[in-house]
C-alpha cells in the first residue's frame, strides 16, 4: 500500500557535540531535544517525520535531503560549525534546491544577525522600535539613553548572551555588563547593541505555505524586583 503520510524532515544543528568549552553550548544542545519533541508531535499528527542533524558538511546534508524527498523541511538549524553567522547558508541552499521549509528565509536571518541594521530598516519603514546605541568597544561614553537598558550582543541569536543581568539600571551596571559582553562574545565585525525598553523577537514564515498566517510575535520579559 502506498504511504500517503506527509514526509517531514526536521533539521537541526549538531555543532554542540564536543564543544564543552563553549559557554553557550547548553543553549545549542537544547536544540536536539526540541527537534525530537517536534518530531514526536508531527508523528502523532500523522506525518512521517524524521530528524537530520547538520554538521559542517552542508552539501552532504543537501544530498541526504534529496534522497529523503520531503514534502516540507522543519528548519531548526541555527548555526553551522558553532558559528551562527552561517545560519542563512542552509536556507539559501534549500531555496536553490526548491525545498519547502519552515522559518525565515536567508535575508531575514542575515538581518537578524545584524541587529543595528535590522533596526535601521524597521525605522525606515515607520515601524516603532526602541531607541538604541550601537557600540564597537567597551567605551560607554556615547550612551545617553534613559534607564533601564538591555545590553545584548549585536551578532548573536536565540537569546545567547541575554540573562537577567542584561537589564541594567545604573551607569556602573551598564559599564560592567558591556565589558562582559565585549569579552565573552567577540564578533567577527564590530558591534554591541544597547536597547531602551524590552527586547522583541519576531518570527515569520518561510517559503512553505506562504498563504498561511505567520507565527505570532514572542517576547521575553526580564524584570527586576522593585526593591
Amino acid at each position: 500500500m502506498l504511504d500517503t503520510k506527509p514526509r517531514v524532515v526536521v533539521i537541526y544543528n549538531r555543532d554542540f557535540e564536543g564543544a564543552d568549552a563553549d559557554p553557550e553550548n547548553k543553549a545549542r544542545e537544547d536544540i536536539k531535544d526540541i527537534a525530537e519533541h517536534v518530531m514526536s508531535i508531527l508523528q502523532a499528527r500523522g506525518c512521517a517525520a524524521v530528524g537530520l542533524g547538520i554538521t559542517d558538511d552542508v552539501f552532504a546534508a543537501i544530498s541526504s535531503l534529496r534522497d529523503a524527498r520531503p514534502d516540507v523541511i522543519f528548519n531548526l538549524c541555527e548555526s553551522i560549525g558553532g558559528d551562527n553567522r552561517f545560519e542563512p547558508l542552509l536556507p539559501m541552499l534549500l531555496d536553490r534546491e526548491g525545498f519547502a521549509y519552515t522559518g525565515s528565509g536567508p535575508l531575514s536571518l542575515s538581518l537578524a544577525l545584524h541587529k543595528n541594521k535590522a533596526k535601521e530598516i524597521l525605522r525606515a519603514r515607520g515601524i516603532p522600535t526602541p531607541e538604541a546605541v550601537f557600540l564597537t568597544s567597551a567605551d560607554i561614553s556615547a550612551v545617553n539613553l534613559p534607564f533601564p537598558l538591555i545590553v545584548k550582543p549585536s551578532r548573536e541569536d536565540a537569546s545567547v548572551g541575554i540573562t537577567r543581568d542584561s537589564v541594567v539600571s545604573t551607569r556602573q551596571a551598564l559599564e560592567q555588563r558591556v565589558a562582559h559582553v565585549v569579552s565573552h562574545y567577540p564578533p567577527a565585525g564590530p558591534g554591541r547593541a544597547l536597547h531602551r525598553g524590552p527586547g522583541d523577537l519576531r518570527l515569520d514564515a518561510g517559503n512553505a505555505r506562504r498563504q498561511d498566517p505567520g507565527l505570532p510575535v514572542l517576547r521575553d520579559r526580564f524584570l527586576r524586583d522593585a526593591g
